[in-house]
């Protein structure tokens, strides 16, 4: 309801998203299950985009409380391996080195715009000082550093 009004409202230009971990799922999800044309950028902090291992390790009886986990495995028909990639929007992807929950290697997208890694675990990264500058950076500019510009020096 939320998007679908920002959506609607003639004084929202644009909208941006900035997601921690299956918030990057879910907003996959979401992104299509509908079109939404004012949505620009998107930054995904650690997101499973290749499943995660968590979803390999056997949770027993947790199974029944947290069916999701389970949706998230590794495995090509999993739910983040069926799911489109988003068209129009500019992906930014930041990872976590030291992640137990999401390797590395499935955190990227083939269509993202940057991919970073930054020097922390999965839980710790949303208030990791260095990923909320990056983060910014790209819902600002679409890269997670600044493109630089050169002047041209008279002779």
């Amino acid at each position: 309801p939320v998007l679908g009004a920002l959506e609607d409202d003639p004084d929202t230009e644009s909208i941006s998203f900035l997601t921690h971990s299956m918030g990057g799922i879910l907003a996959r999800y979401t992104l299509q299950q509908k079109r939404f044309d004012k949505i620009h950028r998107m930054v995904m902090l650690a997101p499973p985009n290749g499943g995660s291992r968590l979803a390999g390790i056997s949770l027993g009886p947790l199974t029944r409380v947290l069916p999701a986990i389970a949706q998230l495995s590794e495995a090509p028909d999993s739910l983040p391996n069926r799911l489109l990639e988003p068209g129009d929007i500019e992906i930014g992807i930041i990872a976590a080195s030291s992640d137990f929950i999401v390797r590395l290697a499935n955190t990227a997208l083939p269509n993202q715009r940057d991919h970073c890694v930054i020097e922390s675990n999965h839980f710790e990264l949303p208030r990791h000082a260095e990923a909320i500058r990056k983060a910014i950076q790209f819902l600002q500019c679409g890269r997670f550093e600044p493109i630089p510009t050169f002047r041209r020096i008279a002779a």
